[in-house]
């Protein structure tokens, strides 16, 4: 249950991710559609902080419209004219009642509006009154007069935009002519509660108001939801960084042109409908397109970037690379003749243009160039012929000549020589057939060298084995016998000096096996991680005895490899008996595990407690880092590791950077099929 819970994280790390990215573009595009309709942000804050609709821009922008309506209504009225453009509203949410010199031109018919000695009264439930006299504005909501200017002028920051300021030019009621609106009386009148009256303006203000104040709570709960899915998603950093490796495996497999052309698309597109939107003023028509390509790039660019940022350069698929790998390969199988004949288009080519350019010159310049030119075009076509031919030879003989090569390189007899003597190669042939004899002959000589010196090494330390079995036997027995005490400390310095020589012996005689090829091997599969952590247990008493603190850091997955099981406990047994000889005290050993592109490095570090020298030194027979030799080693241990790691088919090196020592041991991983 834990495996399949551990398995799912990374698909519930990306419905996080998508979930949480897609609600707050959602919300995003709902706000700016709310901003929109409201007319600008201003007035949405406005809608959503206020708490009577009479009190937002939206409300005041209506008044004032039917306002002006109804003074164009009386004046057009009083001059026995019909105002075409009217559209006063006839809604029991708002009444009205204009007159021009006193007699009346409008009046609403929803609900009663009664004048008495020239008062107007409207029903009860009507608390918002605006008087205009001819001559000023008066508005009282709820009791209450409302302040219209200061000083009595109307500026930018006044809320109010009506014809009875002092500056009543700055306002759009300057159209009317101030002595036509001193003729004008108009009341209007809005319901404190609005009725629901489809079509109605007052409606629908009031209805923007409750919606908005409503969503902004719906809102702000999926920006929570949304932020806090991102949140979890950037809190999960292991599913998260199993999630972008599982896409970039993926992605991988796609040639990099095509994702490139992908991302170039989208943006594209994107940008195309972001202009579209800036242009028409944020036409909300064109929000739909602009959300799904903005969600479309948003992704491409995420795998784009992951893709690039996880995937190393020498592993990205290109579709030029693959053409030109195939046309490398092709060419590869090619002779070197075929290689260099290969260039006989282009020549062509050159023929062509040429011939192209005394056709050129032939229109120019009339028959007669003509004639001209293709007297010069025979000798030409001549020289070329020759110059071709002797071209294609001199392809055949680099072609001869790479073949002697070819079978210098393979360790073949060297043909006898194929070339004639007036060939321009000849020479290059014969030094080819001086450098094949120094060659071979240097090389034997080499060999029989090494020969020998494997041959002396392995035969002297195969001849000590018996006399060595010899002296153990009898150390041992003298040591059973009774001794004086200091006869007892002679026996047992014979006993360890022996016992030393053995294993020195021993460690010679599998490194010159290891040398020759000769090293026996059972080659397996095997789990790594567990083979270092055997080893460690094996000298688990060694290792606690010597007072150093391991840091290890190995794959608490199986690392399988294949490798002789036996000759890799070796390895890093002796790894760690040289940290434990020669590590300052009470410092600490790191061992650590890392695993990527197929292979598997182990890297040993520790504080050497002497100076070291040349790290490609250290591995070479006989060489230790205590220079004094008091500690008993052999200054076998780093060559028998190196030469066993080698066997296996592995890596093996060491570093060293001031007293800092590693040990750096690396294998290809298998899979477990």
């Amino acid at each position: 249950m834990a495996t399949k819970l551990r398995k799912s994280r990374p698909l519930l790390s990306f419905l996080s991710l998508f979930l949480g990215l897609h609600i707050l573009f959602g919300c995003a595009a709902a706000a700016v559609v709310a901003v929109s309709a409201a007319g600008g942000l201003p007035a949405y804050a406005s809608l959503l902080t206020e708490q009577d609709f009479r009190e937002t821009p939206m409300f005041r922008r209506l008044t004032e419209s039917v306002l002006y309506t109804a003074l164009q209504d009386a004046i057009a009225s009083g001059e026995g004219r019909a105002n075409a453009e009217s559209w006063t509203p006839d809604s029991p949410n708002l009444l009205y009642r204009s007159s021009y010199d006193g007699k009346e031109t409008g009046r609403s018919t929803t609900e009663p509006v009664t004048v008495t000695d020239g008062a107007v009264s409207f029903p009860d439930g009507y608390d918002f009154l605006l008087h205009f006299d001819g001559e000023t504005v008066s508005i009282t909501q709820d009791g209450e007069d409302v302040p219209l200017f200061e000083d009595g002028y109307y500026t930018s920051a006044s809320l109010w935009e009506l014809p009875g300021c002092r500056n009543r030019e700055d306002t759009f009621f300057a159209s009317f002519a101030e002595d036509e609106l001193a003729r004008c009386d108009v009341w209007l009148a809005v319901r404190t509660e609005p009725l629901a009256v489809p079509g109605d303006a007052v409606t629908h203000v009031f209805e923007v108001w409750d919606a908005i104040r409503a969503e902004f709570a719906v809102w702000l709960g999926l920006l929570l939801l949304g932020a806090g899915l991102l949140v979890l998603y950037g809190a999960r950093r292991e599913s998260r960084e199993r999630l972008w490796a599982a896409a970039a495996q993926g992605t991988r497999r796609v040639w990099w042109e095509v994702k490139a052309l992908v991302l170039a698309l989208s943006c594209v597109t994107f940008l195309f409908f972001l202009c579209v939107f800036i242009r028409y003023t944020w036409d909300t028509t064109a929000l739909p397109y602009l959300c799904v390509t903005a969600d479309l790039f948003l992704w491409v660019l995420l795998f784009f970037s992951n893709d690039a940022h996880k995937t190393p350069k020498d592993e990205r698929r290109s579709l030029m690379g693959t053409l030109r790998a195939s046309a490398a390969r092709r060419r590869a199988r090619l002779p070197f003749q075929k290689k260099l004949l290969a260039y006989g288009p282009s020549v062509w080519m050159g023929i062509l243009v040429w011939l192209f350019l005394v056709l050129v010159f032939a229109l120019l310049f009339g028959g007669g160039s003509l004639l001209l030119a293709a007297a010069l075009a025979v000798p030409g076509a001549v020289l070329w012929l020759r110059a071709r031919r002797r071209f294609v030879r001199a392809v055949e003989d680099a072609g001869a000549l790479v073949d002697r090569i070819g079978a210098v390189s393979r360790g073949e007899t060297l043909p006898p020589p194929a070339l004639p003597p007036d060939s321009d190669l000849a020479e290059a042939e014969r030094q080819l057939g001086s450098i094949d004899g120094v060659i071979r002959t240097s090389v034997e000589r080499q060999m029989k060298s090494e020969r020998m010196k494997i041959e002396l090494i392995t035969n002297v330390s195969h001849d000590l084995k018996t006399p060595l079995t010899s002296i153990l036997s009898y150390v041992s027995l003298l040591q059973e016998e009774e001794l004086p005490e200091a006869a007892k400390g002679y026996a047992a310095v014979l006993a360890e000096k022996a016992e030393r020589l053995s294993r020195m012996v021993q460690d010679v005689f599998e490194v010159s096996k290891a040398a020759t090829g000769n090293l026996p091997l059972t080659m397996e599969r095997l789990d790594l991680a567990k083979l270092v952590r055997q080893t460690m247990a094996d000298l688990s008493e060694q290792l606690d005895a010597s007072g150093l603190q391991f840091r290890v850091s190995l794959s608490s997955e199986p690392v399988f490899i294949v490798a002789d099981g036996q000759r890799l406990y070796r390895v890093f047994q002796n790894l760690l008996e040289n940290i434990v000889k020669y590590s300052l005290e009470n410092t600490r050993v790191y061992i650590r595990q890392t695993v990527s592109s197929g292979r598997v490095l182990t890297v040993l570090q520790n504080v050497s407690r002497d100076e070291l020298g040349d790290a490609s030194a250290l591995t070479e027979r006989f060489v230790r880092g205590d220079a004094s030799r008091t500690d008993g080693g052999s200054g076998l241990g780093l060559s028998i590791a190196k030469s066993f790691t080698e066997a296996c088919g592995g890596r093996f090196a060491v570093r060293t950077e001031g007293d800092l020592f590693s040990a750096e041991v690396e294998f290809g991983v298998v899979t477990e099929e």
